[in-house]
């Protein structure tokens, strides 16, 4: 139980409000008349596919 609670936090930290992919973040800017939302890095790095 503590590591989860660890990597919630670090998530929360990284991410503030939303937690999704690039393109979930992007379509909830778009849908709540926002131009910034912080954690896009964070989505990039996390959920994007590197090429091998």
């Amino acid at each position: 139980m503590p590591q989860f609670i660890a990597t919630t936090a670090r998530m929360l930290q990284q991410f503030r409000t939303t937690i999704g992919t690039p393109e979930h973040l992007t379509s909830h800017c778009l849908t709540r008349n926002i131009a910034f939302l912080r954690g896009m890095s964070a989505a990039r790095a996390l959920f994007e596919r590197k090429a091998a």
